[in-house]
């Protein structure tokens, strides 16, 4: 879903650099098909406009071209500046029908007004797709937040175990990675001072509860609420191994005999 609003974002914004660009002209008939995209909810859907320089005259008012014979070659509706030239030649307007004469005056006279009306319809546009822009953002922000969130929810877990083993990991955050490091030196000492003081009253022999310090010893957290149970693992192996286990709640770890970092 990021990838898919971000994509969106991206076509509106290469959409509204280019309605920038647009400049409007005398000599053919600016006409720009826009599309973009909005969002309601969490739905998305396209939009499709047109951006036009003014509006096309209408039918019979075009330009003609023929051959010697007569023929018609080719045939498109004239442009503002053509208007122009045929209403300021008197011998044409007096040559043709005074209705045609009327139509292209009154079409003359609408994209005028069209034509001065040209920039603000343009930076209209563009303020309608920033802020369809604008909106896909707070959608898309929430569900980074909302991802983060129940991913910080699932870390609790293997932060847990971390932290009972002084695996020092990036955050990719410099200063989550400080306060990470700052809380691993005023609480591990404690938390475990405080574990290994009451491994008598666990009925655990105090030989083995030194175990649970060393290097290849992995805890499973298994928490409700604020609650959690503890379960110790120690794991025998050689020089290299990989945990990725969710469901017992032990961190991913990767050379944890040669490269893992700890910190006392």
């Amino acid at each position: 879903m990021e990838d898919y609003l971000n994509d969106k974002i991206e076509i509106n914004s290469n959409e509204i650099s280019r309605i920038k660009r647009f400049k409007n002209s005398d000599e053919e008939i600016p006409v720009w098909k826009i599309k973009h995209f909005a969002i309601e909810g969490m739905s998305v859907y396209e939009k499709n406009d047109i951006l036009f320089g003014y509006s096309p005259p209408p039918e019979g008012l075009s330009y003609v071209t023929q051959d010697q014979f007569g023929r018609i070659i080719s045939e498109r509706p004239i442009t503002f500046k053509e208007a122009l030239t045929y209403l300021n030649n008197s011998e044409i307007v007096r040559n043709t029908s005074p209705t045609l004469i009327k139509q292209l005056r009154e079409w003359k006279a609408k994209a005028e007004e069209e034509r001065s009306s040209f920039e603000q319809r343009k930076k209209d546009l563009i303020n309608n797709i920033e802020v369809e822009n604008k909106n896909i953002r707070k959608v898309l922000s929430i569900i980074i937040n909302r991802k983060k969130e129940l991913l910080n929810r699932d870390n609790n877990d293997y932060i847990i175990d971390a932290f009972l083993r002084g695996w020092v990991f990036d955050t990719g955050d410099d200063k989550l990675n400080n306060e990470l490091d700052n809380w691993y030196s005023e609480k591990r000492n404690v938390v475990w001072n405080y574990i290994l003081d009451n491994v008598p009253n666990s009925r655990i022999n105090e030989k083995m509860g030194g175990i649970f310090h060393s290097d290849d010893v992995f805890f499973q957290i298994e928490s409700e609420g604020i609650h959690f149970a503890i379960t110790p693992y120690k794991v025998v192996g050689g020089e290299f191994i990989q945990i990725i286990d969710k469901k017992i709640g032990i961190s991913y770890i990767q050379s944890p005999f040669n490269f893992r970092l700890t910190q006392k």
